[in-house]
C-alpha cells in the first residue's frame, strides 16, 4: 500500500519516478507516477466528548459552531 502522506509532504504534486523492465522483447521504460491522496484518515476532534446545548425553540436549519476537526489527509 502506498500512502501519500508517508511519501510526500505538503499539497504539491507527489511524483514517483520508476524504471520498469518489460520482457519479450527486453525493454527498459522510465515511468513517472503521480500519487493522489485518498480519504484514508478520518477527521478527529481534539476533545473526545462534546457538549452542545440547543434550545427547543431554535429554528429549523439553525447552525451551531463546533470545534475544528483535524484530518491528516492532503487536500
Amino acid at each position: 500500500k502506498i500512502d501519500r502522506e508517508e511519501i510526500c509532504e505538503g499539497n504539491g504534486a507527489c511524483l514517483m519516478n520508476l524504471k520498469i523492465a518489460v520482457d519479450d522483447p527486453l525493454e527498459i521504460h522510465y515511468v513517472e507516477v503521480e500519487i493522489s491522496d485518498v480519504n484514508d484518515h478520518a477527521p478527529v476532534f481534539s476533545e473526545r466528548d462534546l457538549h452542545v446545548e440547543i434550545a427547543e425553540n431554535r429554528e429549523k436549519g439553525t447552525r451551531f459552531d463546533l470545534p475544528i476537526a483535524r484530518d491528516s489527509d492532503v487536500g
